[in-house]
């Protein structure tokens, strides 16, 4: 999964440069009653079950070596600027197709951006990870070489 931060031009500082991440590392302390930081994004997943995985939720826990035994959103890579920041995520467990929507959700109150919710239909989202072609798959992967 992949997503954007944009902060307006004009309200670009040194405070918001790749020392100080939107979504977490460098986050400054002007805590609201939830206690997070209100300079920190927040994104989250919520499955069609109505169970959420979140960036704010930390790692996953349970065995390094095999599948997290919660559901995890986490935040794979990042890179930015005083403008902008991509952010590579990943979800765990894939949702099963017919389940219903994924509602994607995310706050960010330093920025003015209050609770938002988008819903998706989830097969339209796996139909699109089913069509993904690996073309340089990682060493011990188990995915077929691209032709």
């Amino acid at each position: 999964m992949h997503a954007t931060a944009f902060t307006h031009p004009d309200e670009a500082s040194d405070e918001l440069g790749p020392s100080s991440n939107p979504m977490g590392r460098g986050a400054a302390a002007n805590a609201d009653g939830d206690g997070l930081p209100d300079d920190l994004l927040r994104v989250a997943v919520s499955y069609p079950d109505g169970e959420t995985a979140g960036t704010m939720d930390g790692g996953p826990s349970g065995d390094s070596s095999g599948e997290p035994d919660q559901r995890v959103l986490i935040r794979t890579a990042s890179q930015g600027d005083q403008v902008i920041w991509n952010y590579q995520l990943w979800l765990w467990p894939r949702p099963e197709a017919g389940d219903g929507p994924l509602e994607f959700i995310a706050e960010w109150p330093d920025k003015g951006i209050e609770l938002t919710r988008a819903e998706l239909p989830l097969d339209d989202i796996l139909s699109a990870v089913d069509s993904v072609v690996e073309l340089w798959p990682q060493p011990g992967s188990n995915s077929a070489q691209a032709s």
